[in-house]
């Protein structure tokens, strides 16, 4: 059996209840999804990737793709040394300013992974 996990936008403040879907901009035409405190998955980890390079002589982070409130400092530090809106969400505007320059990671996580149930969970 395998369970399908979608990482559109991860999980908000609620459970179940999804982080906005404004989508930001990129390279390859695909759009990050905003993610804010409380999101999970591939996407808060590539934003976490991506603070740990930007902000690199800073805290790093650990990537464990959950935008908890070490996350949300990070983000609000590089919003603020970017001269964004310091409001702790990343959209179109974050995402852009993360992603300019040299890449530090090349590739973003797909938008559906297949995870392959384990025995006992």
């Amino acid at each position: 059996m395998q369970t399908r996990v979608d990482q559109g936008g991860g999980a908000g403040p609620q459970a179940g209840h999804p982080a906005a879907g404004t989508p930001g901009g990129g390279a390859g035409g695909q759009a990050c999804p905003t993610c804010r405190q409380g999101s999970q998955g591939l996407y808060v980890a590539y934003l976490q990737n991506l603070l740990n390079e930007r902000l690199r002589f800073r805290n790093l982070l650990w990537v464990d793709g959950i935008f908890g409130p070490k996350t949300d400092a990070a983000v609000r530090l590089f919003q603020m040394s970017s001269r964004l809106q310091v409001d702790g969400v990343v959209g179109p505007a974050t995402w852009a300013a993360l992603e300019a320059g040299p890449p530090p990671i090349r590739k973003r996580p797909a938008k559906q992974i297949i995870v392959p149930a384990t025995a006992g969970a």
